[in-house]
């Protein structure tokens, strides 16, 4: 029965005439504590360390970035500014390189007014990255197929598959013929409404999770929606820890409103972060980085060179037990 008012009070609100003041949106459910997470950062953090020490000279680039970028997102910026000024410090980085995530790390570097400074790349400008990211979130190409416009195009909200509320609220919030690329603040405010209740009967887990949240994150935040946003960014937070090789920040880190919720700290508690535990990873990954760049890889079995190895183990025969993670900071 409380559920069953909740939703009715939810579709009431859709049929009611916007007021001057913004109208507060409440959630459906909160999300479920059944879903426990599959992955921890704190155990995500000791894996990028060992593979810092021991990994190919490739992946190091990648993992600094996905350390600082966690840090940035939970709101410990200068944690996060400190890693990358000393990474860029050792000229491993080149100005093409992840140049979408350098674009994130600009947007949150701009709101929070916290800039290394100096940077091996140029700086954007933040009104184009933001117009960017609210295309490349709401507008795929798969939005434009024939029969998905046609099916959500006047399909009142109440009637519309579950299958279609995620395309249909990405296509409420997105106007091209608007300067700004955004639908009106009601249409908005229907489909954050909508997102809310089809993500509260959802798993964590999953791109379908990954790309609803990010969508009614950013949607949210861009109606001031403060509240809903957190919840919706929680849930981001909670599928981040569900599939690390799958997600990524970088268009939560890529819109100025958003970027104001990551800097509240929303994030921290999700991941189990804190400034002490933040202050504490910063020595020692710059101390295994430090070595790294210096000393080359470690090696698992003591001081012996590498070459003694490679003269024993037959090209290929040998792989790692652990998965490296893979680049999530390219469009």
């Amino acid at each position: 029965m409380p559920h069953l008012l909740t939703f009715l009070f939810l579709f009431s609100i859709l049929n009611t005439p916007s007021q001057a003041q913004p109208t507060r949106i409440t959630t459906t459910t909160s999300l479920s504590d059944t879903a426990r997470p599959s992955y921890s950062w704190p155990a995500t953090m000791e894996s990028c360390l060992r593979l810092i020490r021991t990994g190919p000279d490739d992946q190091i680039k990648g993992l600094v970035y996905e350390i600082a970028s966690t840090w940035m997102a939970a709101g410990f910026m200068g944690q996060a500014n400190q890693l990358l000024t000393t990474f860029w410090s050792y000229k491993t980085m080149v100005s093409k390189d992840y140049p979408f995530m350098n674009e994130g790390f600009q947007i949150m570097w701009a709101v929070s007014r916290q800039q290394p400074a100096s940077l091996p790349f140029k700086f954007g400008q933040v009104n184009d990255i933001v117009q960017q990211n609210w295309m490349d979130v709401l507008q795929p190409a798969w939005r434009d197929i024939t029969d998905i416009k046609e099916e959500c195009k006047d399909q009142p909200w109440a009637n519309t598959k579950d299958s279609l509320l995620v395309a249909k609220a990405m296509r409420m919030s997105y106007d091209a013929h608007n300067p700004t690329l955004r639908a009106s603040r009601e249409q908005r405010l229907q489909a954050v409404k909508t997102l809310s209740h089809y993500l509260a009967n959802r798993t964590p887990a999953g791109y379908d999770w990954f790309h609803s949240s990010t969508c009614a994150t950013l949607i949210a935040a861009s109606v001031g929606e403060d509240y809903a946003a957190k919840v919706f960014l929680r849930y981001c937070g909670k599928g981040y820890l569900q599939d690390l090789r799958g997600y990524t920040l970088l268009k939560l880190m890529s819109d100025t409103a958003t970027a104001r919720l990551l800097l509240s700290g929303t994030l921290a508690p999700v991941w189990g972060l804190t400034k002490a535990s933040c202050d504490a990873d910063l020595v020692r990954v710059l101390d295994v980085l430090g070595q790294r760049i210096t000393k080359g890889p470690s090696l698992v079995y003591g001081q012996l060179p590498k070459k003694y190895f490679d003269r024993r183990i037959p090209q290929g025969s040998w792989q790692p037990s652990e998965t490296i993670p893979r680049c999530r900071f390219k469009r």
